[in-house]
């Protein structure tokens, strides 16, 4: 068990929280489909450690995605892939 209050990622420090150096820590290859700001913080830094990652992309639910955003009061979103996405941009559009 990880004592940790999140679901991983950065920490405000910009360090990954518990959880997620764990996933990375103990991970000799890491896969990832789609994702959002977890998703992208222990894949990036997976690359930074030289494990071996794979990422393929995936667009989030559009629906769940608009309703989403008009509940925080934040414009319509125009791309539906998440943070991860970055992920693919590193690996295969150098």
């Amino acid at each position: 068990m990880i004592d940790n209050e999140t679901w991983g990622g950065y920490n405000n420090d910009g360090t990954l929280n518990p959880t997620s150096q764990v996933m990375v820590d103990l991970s000799p290859v890491m896969i990832g489909i789609g994702g959002g700001d977890v998703g992208y913080a222990e894949l990036y830094e997976g690359i930074q450690s030289n494990k071996g990652v794979f990422y393929q992309r995936a667009e989030m639910n559009r629906a769940k995605a608009i309703t989403k955003a008009q509940k925080k009061g934040k414009p319509t979103p125009t791309s539906f892939f998440g943070k991860s996405n970055e992920i693919y941009k590193i690996l295969y559009l150098k």
